[in-house]
């Protein structure tokens, strides 16, 4: 699956799933919305069947990797974009 930032139709958010574990959900939107706005219906529970992606983190380890690898591609991007001005 591949899941395209920017556009305005994947909305992100901290949750805690049934059983306890913190995760990031992302769902996709039919029609896009501003960066920033906050959905309606994220002010209550969301069943896990409505959630397009679940990604759930078991310790903050895994937090930090993916956190890394975010990192790692945002100053790759930067180099290639201060490279073409």
């Amino acid at each position: 699956m591949k899941l395209t930032y920017g556009n305005g139709t994947l909305h992100t958010q901290q949750a805690v799933t049934h059983d306890g574990i913190k995760c990031i959900t992302i769902k996709q939107a039919p029609k896009a919305m501003p960066i920033g706005s906050t959905p309606a219906e994220w002010e209550k529970q969301t069943p896990e069947d409505q959630i397009d992606v679940i990604l759930a983190f078991n310790n903050i380890e895994g937090a930090r990797t993916l956190q890394d690898e975010l990192n790692e591609l945002i100053a790759i991007w930067s180099r290639e974009m201060a490279e073409v001005v």
